[in-house]
């Protein structure tokens, strides 16, 4: 199957503090319905399978679970071309643990495959500064590098998640941008020992940008100044509170799960 590049966003260039993204800005982001009813957010990985956090899969039936891609400003109809799909089984991280999340992680296989070879080719950024406005095809994000702790690098959260502790969620698709920090310093916040070697922390010391409540399961990303390609480096998992200080954003380390993910997935299409 021809596909697109994985990794790129459509632009050159709860999430608290941020700003909204551009319309399909981010091509995997998904959005997770229960009934009908935003809950979660979603990666997709490749044609066949969304990353997402295990807490947004325990306890729910896949019936009742649409996965929504292209969705940017829920609260309008028709605003962007939108493509839903059912699921047809839930693999969840068999060592999950509700009660620390540690291995907070899953993935939902499609009832259907999503088509990466609609995209038109793709404008040199480079050389025109945009990419082509008619390229509507998905993308999916990139895997993380193995072995690579992303210590200090500036990260990328996205959701619709709620723009402030205890508020509504947003209606659009949000980003903030925060600073990944080692788990030794995550275990000198608040936290402490709770920090496993399976989970990431994000944040800055004294608060103010942070994921929340609602952005659960969504990506957080890395870029390559390089390739200028995304990789998903962590998915959404838990907080206390939100943007408070002495507490980060807790993320799935998702390289700690590269073989889980590859020996679940083996009957999908990945792009490069």
């Amino acid at each position: 199957m021809s596909c697109t590049k994985c990794g790129f966003t459509r632009t050159r260039r709860r999430i608290v503090g941020g700003y909204e993204t551009k319309k399909k800005e981010i091509p995997w982001i998904v959005v997770l319905l229960y009934n009908g009813r935003f809950y979660c957010g979603g990666s997709l990985i490749n044609d066949l399978y969304v990353l997402t956090a295990a807490h947004c899969t325990s306890g729910f039936r896949k019936e009742k679970m649409t996965v929504r891609f292209l969705e940017h400003d829920r609260s309008v109809p028709n605003d962007t071309k939108t493509i839903d799909r059912k699921v047809s089984q839930i693999i969840r991280h068999l060592r999950y643990n509700p009660s620390n999340y540690d291995n907070d992680i899953a993935m939902l296989k499609l009832s259907e495959r999503v088509d990466l070879s609609t995209a038109l080719k793709r404008v040199r950024v480079e050389e025109t500064g945009v990419e082509d406005e008619n390229d509507v095809g998905l993308r999916p994000v990139c895997l993380p590098l193995a072995g690579l702790s992303y210590n200090n690098e500036t990260a990328l959260v996205a959701g619709w998640g709620t723009t402030e502790e205890g508020g509504s969620v947003s209606n659009t698709l949000q980003e903030v941008q925060v600073p990944i920090i080692s788990n030794n310093e995550c275990r000198l916040t608040a936290y402490k020992n709770r920090i496993t070697e399976n989970m990431l922390c994000a944040g800055e010391k004294t608060g103010g940008h942070d994921a929340c409540q609602g952005d659960s399961g969504g990506p957080l990303h890395v870029r390559n100044a390089t390739t200028e390609k995304h990789h998903i480096v962590g998915v959404v998992s838990w907080g206390e509170g939100c943007a408070r200080p002495d507490r980060p954003g807790v993320y799935s380390r998702v390289n700690r799960y590269l073989t889980w993910i590859k020996s679940n997935t083996r009957d999908a299409c990945y792009c490069k």
